[in-house]
Parts: structure tokens; sequence; C-alpha cells
């Protein structure tokens, strides 16, 4: 928070930009189009990914994330909303699983009702799950990547404490540290 936002705000880098919301932000409205502006330049996938990476950095700043999904709905060129074919939702790795359960459980009892109940359900947990884990994995990444770039690599030690945690708010922490530290000594301090 206490580098100057101005340095990635001249950048034409999305990566600089999303990097920027962790900075002092003195005109959050500038920042927040220029990222929009730099999303809507996106492929669709590429930029669904970098609003997902950026909510997550926002998820350190309270205070910016509410601006920022203002922005979102206004200035980018997306739907917010997502519908998913039911055989999209089996060929994913985890949800799939669960909605395939779902339909042979159904199917054996015979009850069209439990096979809608069970879908619904299994769907609902099976997205529930398939977030956290996106979301953990997203962290862990954003980490990883951020070490490797600030010290060229990424110690054994750090990476298995890193891989290890299930923890949201201490993966937070560790991505806040990681952005912060000037040595991987640092880094592993306490």
């Amino acid at each position: 928070r206490d580098i100057p936002c101005e340095i990635f705000l001249n950048s034409d880098k999305i990566e600089d930009l999303a990097i920027a919301t962790l900075c002092n932000v003195k005109d959050r409205e500038r920042l927040f189009k220029k990222i929009a502006e730099k999303l809507n330049s996106l492929g669709e996938k590429e930029r669904a990914d970098w609003i997902t990476k950026i909510l997550t950095i926002l998820g350190l700043r309270d205070n910016l994330i509410k601006d920022f999904e203002k922005v979102l709905k206004e200035e980018v060129k997306m739907p917010i909303t997502v519908s998913l074919d039911a055989e999209i939702v089996e060929n994913f790795p985890y949800i799939g699983d669960l909605v395939k359960l779902a339909k042979k459980q159904a199917i054996q009892e015979g009850l069209q009702q439990g096979l809608q109940q069970g879908l619904q359900q299994g769907l609902q947990q099976g997205l529930q799950q398939g977030l956290q884990q996106g979301l953990l994995e997203a962290k862990r990444d954003d980490i990883k990547r951020i070490i490797k770039a600030k010290f060229g690599q990424v110690p054994e030690d750090v990476e298995k404490l890193i891989s290890s945690s299930d923890d949201v708010n201490f993966l937070n922490e560790f991505l806040m540290k990681a952005v912060l530290a000037k040595s991987i000594n640092e880094l592993m301090e306490v």
C-alpha cells in the first residue's frame, strides 16, 4: 500500500494493472477504468481469468472490491451470470462426478423427483467445492508466481507450505507477505 500506484498505472499490461490494486490507490476510478479497458481488449477466456485474479487480489482490499465490481458491471463487456448445460457440467473434473453419481442414484431408485433434487443438490455442492478448490489453486499459483518473479525460484519448503495449505486466510496473508518481502528469508519469518 505504500508503493505509489502511478508506476503501474502507466503500463498497458494487465499484470501491472492487477498489481496496482495493491498499491496506494489515489484515483480508483482511473485505475478501474484502465483495467476495464484492458479487460475489454482480451479474449473471453483470458478476460474471465483476469477478472477472477483481480477479484482474488481485491479480497485483500475490501474497500476497493465494491468499486471494482461496479466498474465491471458498467464497463466490461461480458455477462455477469453464467448458465451451464448439463452435458458441459458432467465433463467438469469435480462437479461432473457429483452430477453423474446423482443421476445414477436417481435412475436406480426410479424416482424422477429424486433425479431432479439430486442433480440440483449435487450441482450446488459440486459448484461450491469446485469454486473453493479453484480459488485455493489460483491463490497458490499467484503466490508462487510472485515469489518466482521476485526471487527467481520457489524454494522447496516454501512450495510445500503453500501447496499443503487449504486455509484461504493464511494464503491471503502469505500472498501479501510475498508481495512485500524483500528476501526469501524475510518471507519465511513468522
